[in-house]
């Protein structure tokens, strides 16, 4: 292949695995050589600088068979019965069955590492400034992490993968929104910067481009940002926490909008006049600073419809559910609640169920 500034590769049939490649170092014209494992289709990659054209060449090969006399050729057993299982002189000692090798034991397996399972933005791992190693993505997999900054926070995130992968990074807001991107194919490597604009949380999303899978490590630097005021009302986990909302209006609400678990409006222990709409939900959010009594309890005005309440945990497991009949009040109570953040949803029984109500939250 000849053109300024291009590689080549050969991949096997899925695209992933590279069986051949040109020196990524070399100059001028480059070549990708490659004794192929098994008959099917390949692809072939070819990637660099963007130029107006280039030219490749082609070539296929058959490998050279060494003759093998007659005489000396195998020969099946005549007596025998086909075997299933390999016999017992098998050089290799048999592998036995596919189905005996359990989870994590197949030869070659990816292996997640310790922040599993932060495959969603629900699910994402706190991270502090650092540096962390022994990170992993396999394929289909994605790997997620939050950050908190204050306003004005000037934030910078790296990782760094294996060669010839290649793995992207995303930052989103608290809402999914996306903030900034790093999706590069020449080094392996990306880096995003961000600044933030109003105190909170931003994800960041580490995934591999088409399935790739690779270890990597990830950098992540925070500098600057407004100290909060001493009257600025924090709850224990650092986030910002919103003042006393107006009344609903009709089936509206001041924290909308907050249908989804992405979306989970902040809420300090109080008293909430809040709102419902037809064939939507209400999705709440707090921090329990350790292990403790947590008690929610949703009050229906007269005339709202069947209006449920459930709990969950960070990672919207269920903590706990009440489904009482229309008109009366939903109550979950627990004892000792999991520290951390707690996600608070109130639903409609049928999609036409919606009206107005009050929710008392204690911890």
């Amino acid at each position: 292949m000849l053109g300024p500034g291009l590689q080549v590769e050969i991949r096997a049939p899925d695209g992933l695995g590279i069986v051949g490649m040109s020196n990524p170092t070399a100059r001028g014209a480059q070549a990708a050589r490659a004794a192929i494992p098994a008959t099917g289709g390949y692809v072939l990659r070819v990637w660099g600088r963007i130029v107006a054209s280039y030219s490749l060449q082609l070539e296929i090969e058959e490998a050279p068979v060494d003759p093998v006399e007659p005489q000396d050729r195998p020969q099946p057993p005549q007596d025998d019965p086909p075997q299933d299982d390999p016999p017992q002189d098998d050089p290799w000692g048999g592998w036995g069955d596919w189905d005996d090798w359990g989870d994590g034991d197949v030869p070659g397996a990816c292996a997640d590492d310790r922040y599993e399972e932060n495959d969603s933005q629900n699910r994402a791992t706190l991270l502090r400034p650092g540096y962390e190693e022994g990170l992993m993505i396999c394929a289909g997999d994605e790997d997620w992490y939050r950050v908190e900054l204050a306003a004005g926070a000037w934030l910078e995130v790296g990782i760094s993968f294996e060669l010839f992968s290649d793995l992207d990074l995303y930052l989103y807001d608290a809402r999914g929104s996306l903030l900034e991107e790093s999706a590069g194919i020449f080094l392996p490597s990306e880096e995003l910067s961000y600044t933030a604009a109003a105190r909170g949380e931003v994800f960041v999303q580490v995934v591999g481009f088409l399935g790739a899978e690779s270890s990597y490590e990830l950098s992540l630097a925070v500098e600057g940002g407004q100290a909060p005021p001493p009257d600025d009302p924090l709850d224990p986990g650092g986030e910002v926490v919103p003042p006393p909302p107006a009344r609903p209006v009709g089936c509206h609400d001041a924290f909308e909008p907050n249908g989804s678990s992405v979306e989970a409006a902040l809420l300090p222990p109080g008293s909430y006049q809040l709102a419902l709409c037809a064939g939507q939900e209400d999705w709440f959010t707090f921090r329990l600073p350790a292990t403790g009594p947590v008690s929610v309890e949703l009050i229906p005005d007269p005339g709202t419809g069947d209006l449920d309440l459930a709990l969950g945990d960070a990672d919207l497991y269920e903590l706990g559910l009440s489904e009482e009949i229309a008109g009366e009040p939903e109550l979950i109570s627990l004892r000792r609640a999991p520290a951390g953040k707690i996600y608070i949803l109130v639903y409609g029984y049928t999609e036409e169920d919606e009206g107005s109500y009050t929710l008392n939250l204690e911890y």
